[in-house]
């Protein structure tokens, strides 16, 4: 019998140009992972108690007029950097109502955060290549924490600009880790996590959080694309287009069942979950030539 290998697709930002004053707080394979709120910090703690926040030591590239966030995951930065940079600012967490700063990779801190448990945060996958205004955190039932985050994310950037990890950053053309961002409180209570993820063998992927969700549902992990004929996987890779041709294979070869879930424009964010087997790539069914043809991935997405 053959098992399932599930596919999900990142989501693009619903949010169009000129209206992300009235963005939704997390894109829909966000919400498709973790439900609402989007509580990455309680994930990535795998702690039974407490409130979390994600923290990630990013790059703001400055424009002419404002300041932009550069996709973490092209960050280069190395353990002992990321070490160095959080032992500089943990006095400064400590002080302003943050507990437990810790890292759990390079790019990913965690710490302790109910004083700011209703701070209205975005994910840096959210904000990343914008304008950082419309993005930051915002109050939702206790004024004034914006403000205070605000402050300390500025103290932060001041001491980070003369730290040595930076400097040699500098004299290297790296980018300068010159900010954090703050995203994902909640507690351990707030998560809710799909069926399709919970009940696999296996989960895959390239992003950090793969393997967070991995160790948080005690389920074996690995980085990169594999056939377990065996296994039921859950999949979530950034480049899905570089593992096509295999998967469409797998299916032709009777290894696998495919399941596919996106989330196309035209659903207005819902999440499509589609399943293919052998037949379902027949002549009839694509149209192609006189013989099957491998559909592209834009196909797939059609």
């Amino acid at each position: 019998m053959s098992s399932r290998f599930t596919l999900l697709v990142a989501s693009e930002d619903p949010v169009l140009d000129g209206l992300v004053q009235n963005a939704p707080v997390g894109l829909p394979h966000e919400k498709y992972l973790l439900g609402n709120p989007i509580a990455l910090g309680p994930l990535i703690a795998n702690s039974d108690s407490g409130v979390w926040a994600l923290i990630e030591p990013v790059h703001f590239h400055a424009t002419r007029d404002h300041l932009v966030l550069i996709n973490p995951d092209q960050l280069t930065l190395s353990e002992p950097e990321s070490s160095a940079l959080l032992n500089a600012i943990a006095d400064l967490f400590e002080n302003d109502g943050f507990s437990d700063l810790k890292m759990i990779h390079p790019k990913q801190w965690i710490a302790k955060a109910a004083t700011f448990r209703s701070l209205t945060t975005y994910s840096s996958a959210q904000a990343q290549g914008r304008n950082i205004d419309w993005w930051l955190p915002k109050d939702s039932s206790e004024m004034g924490l914006a403000r205070r985050w605000r402050k300390l994310q500025n103290e932060i950037q001041m001491l980070w600009h003369i730290h040595p990890v930076n400097q040699r950053r500098e004299a290297e053309n790296l980018p300068m880790i010159n900010s954090v961002w703050i995203s994902g409180i909640g507690q351990k209570e707030d998560l809710q996590f799909p069926k399709t993820l919970t009940e696999s063998d296996l989960l895959m992927g390239d992003s950090p959080f793969m393997k967070n969700y991995a160790e948080y549902h005690k389920t074996p992990y690995q980085n990169t694309f594999a056939i377990h004929q065996e296994k039921n996987t859950f999949a979530f890779f950034n480049q899905p287009k570089h593992i096509w041709s295999d998967l469409y294979q797998a299916v032709m070869d009777q290894k696998i069942e495919l399941e596919i879930i996106d989330f196309p424009a035209h659903l207005k964010s819902q999440a499509r979950q589609r399943y293919f087997s052998k037949n379902d790539f027949s002549q009839s069914k694509w149209i192609f030539w006189k013989k099957n043809r491998m559909p592209t991935w834009q196909d797939m997405l059609k």
